[in-house]
Formats: C-alpha cells, sequence, structure tokens
C-alpha cells in the first residue's frame, strides 16, 4: 500500500463535498499542510471555515479519513469503515466501524495520514482501538 494512489476531497463554501484526482503519500502531506495552515485564520462564517479547514482522502465511498483543522493543537479526524468482518447484528445497523479523535500537531495529522496510506482497515481500527 506504500504506493497508493488514493482520492481526496474537500468541501466548498456551499458545503457541497469537492472530489479530486487521487494522490501518493506525499502529495497527501503536502495539502495536510495546506489545510494545517489555515486552521488558526479567521474566517467571516462557518461555511467559509469549513471550507478552508476541512479535506478528507478515500479508498472507497466505505472508507474514509477527514480532518478539520481547528487550529494549531486542534485537529479534529474522523475515520470511517464499513467493516466487513461485523456480525450479522452489527450489518443490521450499518456494520460500520467509526473513530473519532482529536489531534495536537501536525506531526499527529502526518502520521494519521501515513496510516490511512500504508496499512490496511484491520490493522488501522486494532492502533485506533489500542490507543483509546
Amino acid at each position: 500500500m506504500n504506493d497508493a494512489l488514493l482520492r481526496w476531497y474537500s468541501i466548498d463554501a456551499r458545503l457541497q463535498l469537492q472530489e479530486h484526482a487521487p494522490v501518493d503519500l506525499p502529495r497527501a502531506i503536502e495539502i495536510a499542510t495546506e489545510y494545517y495552515a489555515r486552521g488558526p485564520g479567521t474566517y467571516e462564517s462557518g461555511e467559509e471555515a469549513l471550507s478552508a479547514t476541512t479535506f478528507g482522502f478515500s479508498r472507497s465511498p466505505t472508507e474514509f479519513v477527514e480532518f478539520c483543522a481547528h487550529g494549531w493543537t486542534e485537529i479534529s479526524c474522523r475515520y470511517e469503515y464499513a467493516d466487513p468482518g461485523a456480525s450479522w447484528l452489527r450489518k443490521t445497523f450499518g456494520g460500520t466501524f467509526r473513530h473519532e479523535s482529536t489531534l495536537r500537531s501536525k506531526d499527529a495529522l502526518t502520521r494519521r495520514i501515513e496510516q490511512f496510506f500504508t496499512l490496511s482497515p484491520a490493522a488501522i481500527r486494532t492502533q485506533l482501538e489500542n490507543a483509546s
């Protein structure tokens, strides 16, 4: 997975999802750096703030990681994927694994992106559950 090209997305001023061409890990980190730099900015509206600071990467429509840079030490992170190993009961209720956290630095943001680009969903889930 180290040479993966993954789609990335952003949010426009109308809060609509904007999909972009696939990128590799180095470009993904550049994108994160650009959005991270906007986190402590001042914005005229909530929509403008979300558009300037929210982005994510996806492997498929059912697996993504999304970030929103609220400031230098507050970056919200949401990882989600449809769990193919979910029990029948859990599948009845969506069978989706979700993990939300707050990252406290640009380094933590970079590590989470590297994790998404290089690990399987099962490995990511294990790491996230062990970190909680």
